[in-house]
């Protein structure tokens, strides 16, 4: 049995497992036209995007 985590622990265990699961995707869906700095920078955007979203959020 997992122990609990809780609060900001539990946020950043829920996003190490959702990331853990795009590495394995990736590594499952072959080869991709876009270099690593690529699929970085396309993360790294997506993120900012969601923040950004998050801070207009009025919950």
């Amino acid at each position: 049995m997992k122990p609990r985590v809780q609060g900001l622990d539990q946020v950043r265990a829920d996003k190490i497992a959702a990331m853990q699961v795009k590495i394995i995707e990736g590594l499952n869906s072959g080869i991709s036209p876009y270099s690593i700095s690529e699929i970085f920078d396309m993360a790294r955007a997506e993120h900012a995007s969601r923040v950004q979203s998050d801070k207009k959020s009025p919950i």
